[in-house]
C-alpha cells in the first residue's frame, strides 16, 4: 500500500484470502480499519489434510503444467508449509492472535464442513455468523 500512497485501508478474504488477510493485521493492523472474512478457510482437526489433499490432486496438475520452473517437490513443500506447518487454526496466525487482534473483524461461515471462524471472545469481532 506504501506504493500506492495509501495509509489505511480494509482488507476482505474469500475462501483462503481469508487466512491469508491475517497478515497485514499482523504486520500492520494500526494500517487496517476493518477486516471481512468470507466462508474462510482454516484448520479441521478431524480433517488434517483436507486443504493439502485437494490442491495436491485439484491445484497442482494444472499449476505445474503453466509453470516448468517448478516441480511437485516444490509444491510439495509450498503445501506442507501453508497446510501443515501452520495448521493450528487459520494456518497463518495462532488462535491467541486471532482472540486478541484489535482490530474491528467480520466473519461470516456458511460451508459444509465449517471451518473456524475469529473465536467469540473477541471483543472486536463485531459480526460472526454462526456455525
Amino acid at each position: 500500500m506504501d506504493h500506492l500512497g495509501i495509509e489505511t485501508f480494509d482488507v476482505v478474504g474469500f475462501c483462503i484470502g481469508g487466512p491469508l488477510i491475517w497478515n497485514p493485521l499482523r504486520r500492520a493492523g494500526d494500517r487496517v480499519n476493518a477486516a471481512v472474512l468470507v466462508h474462510p478457510s482454516g484448520y479441521r482437526p478431524e480433517m488434517p489434510d483436507l486443504f493439502y489433499q485437494n490442491n495436491i490432486k485439484g491445484w497442482a496438475p494444472k499449476f505445474l503444467e503453466s509453470r516448468p520452473d517448478v516441480n511437485q517437490a516444490d509444491v510439495e513443500a509450498y503445501l506442507h508449509n501453508m497446510y501443515t506447518n501452520r495448521a493450528d487454526y487459520v494456518f497463518t496466525v495462532d488462535r491467541d492472535f486471532v482472540a486478541n487482534c484489535q482490530t474491528p473483524s467480520s466473519s461470516s461461515q456458511t460451508t459444509s464442513p465449517p471451518t473456524p471462524s475469529p473465536p467469540p471472545w473477541n471483543p472486536h469481532c463485531w459480526h460472526r455468523t454462526p456455525r
